[in-house]
């Protein structure tokens, strides 16, 4: 199936930024996601959630790290304690980041 990450050689996305988003796009189809949402969010990046942010993060820290169990504690935590799983805590996973805000977090 052809989406398109953009032209290559423009501004419009560098090689890695097309990779990464490429990455993102085959997990997303994997977990039953439509891909093609990931490349609208690159135009409009205020329909990205936290968890979408999470994601990247994880993704470079990934390279990063040189120990993998440290990785994989810090993702378990998000996972268990932003995804709403506890009674009283809201899912700022699928938040956007615009709509969190202090009072969202100090009900963590």
């Amino acid at each position: 199936m052809e989406i398109g990450l953009g032209k290559a050689g423009t501004k419009e996305r560098g090689h890695a930024e097309a990779a990464d988003i490429a990455e993102l796009m085959r997990r997303d189809t994997c977990e039953g996601k439509n891909p093609k949402l990931r490349v609208n969010a690159k135009s409009d990046a205020s329909a990205a959630t936290f968890n979408d942010y999470a994601k990247i993060v994880f993704q470079k820290k990934n390279e990063e790290c040189r120990n993998g169990k440290h990785l994989k504690q810090w993702q378990s935590t998000i996972d268990e304690y932003c995804s709403g799983k506890h009674r009283g805590v809201p899912n700022i996973a699928a938040m956007q980041p615009k709509e969190i805000t202090y009072l969202t977090l100090k009900r963590c």
